[in-house]
């Protein structure tokens, strides 16, 4: 289990095999951005036409708004933010599914590159995309403990706080534009999703429900229509020892957490397993409680 990070429910299954690799989304777009390293030192000539590139998007070249994010040069820092990128990008991934983290990610990439060509300005790289996945899983998991025993919000908070700074020393301000329209997405898409149920202020906007379905719909729906049935079935009246229909005790619906919700508990039931209930901080004792509350129906 992830050191840091609460286990999520979703299966690692990938798109494909590559050897004994099952590769996911995540690892998919990781990949292609390295690759990248690799073009640049051959040709930077043939990473062009996969630059966004505002005036030839108005010509016709259109597939730049998809593109833009998997041209990237080699550099220490562009290895640093594939690595973030990896490592918050399979968080989510295990949390949504591979189908809807890939519409996750589509969504964040060309909406923004939209609204990037509308202002005119060329655009390339991972790194706001890797910011907004991470802003995601801050708001998702804010009190996690990361490195150092730092919580996640923190980290957050300095890593966008760096962002903008450097943004505005430059004068950037059609970069820091596009950033906080790129950020912007990210949450919408996370109420889309139907995550992050603690941000009401956030507007929930309705999408296909193709891109949204959760994959685990269709089982839980088999559990409660079979939970359903079990409840109509009344033992006859008449035989010995049954109880007659009015003595019959209706089973209550099970209740169920929302999917970081349930994340968040198996976290912390995992962390009791390894160090017992000592382990836990006062803040997580409280989310525990919570958890198995709203759990119990109360």
């Amino acid at each position: 289990m992830n050191r840091f990070f609460p286990q999520a429910n979703s299966s690692d299954d990938g798109w494909f095999r590559a050897g004994s690799v099952d590769v996911t989304t995540t690892i998919l777009m990781t990949g292609l951005c390295a690759v990248s390293f690799l073009v640049y030192a051959v040709n930077t000539r043939f990473l062009e036409p996969f630059v966004l590139i505002a005036s030839r998007v108005l010509d016709g070249q259109v597939w730049r708004i998809l593109t833009w994010p998997l041209v990237n040069e080699p550099s220490i820092w562009s290895v640093i933010t594939l690595a973030v990128f990896y490592m918050f990008g399979r968080e989510l991934e295990r949390l949504v599914g591979r189908v809807r983290f890939a519409w996750f990610l589509a969504i964040l990439i060309v909406i923004p590159g939209f609204a990037a060509t509308a202002i005119g300005l060329d655009v390339y790289g991972l790194r706001n995309v890797e910011i907004a996945i991470f802003l995601v899983f801050v708001l998702l998991y804010p009190k996690v403990q990361s490195f150092f025993g730092i919580p996640l919000w923190v980290l957050g908070a300095v890593f966008l706080g760096i962002s903008v700074l450097q943004l505005l020393g430059l004068r950037a301000f059609d970069e820091l534009a596009f950033l906080a329209i790129i950020l912007a997405t990210g949450m919408l898409t996370m109420r889309a999703f139907n995550l992050g149920d603690d941000y009401d202020w956030i507007p929930k906007v309705p999408l296909p429900g193709l891109i949204t379905k959760d994959p685990y719909q269709k089982a839980n729906r088999a559990r409660e229509k079979a939970q359903r049935s079990t409840q109509r079935k009344a033992p006859r009246s008449g035989g010995r020892g049954q109880r007659k229909p009015a003595d019959v005790v209706p089973i209550r619906p099970e209740a169920r957490l929302d999917r970081a919700s349930q994340a968040d508990m198996d976290w912390l039931l995992d962390k009791i397993s390894a160090g017992g209930i000592e382990s836990l901080t006062p803040e997580e004792r409280r989310r525990l409680d919570d958890h198995s509350r709203r759990l119990r129906g109360n």
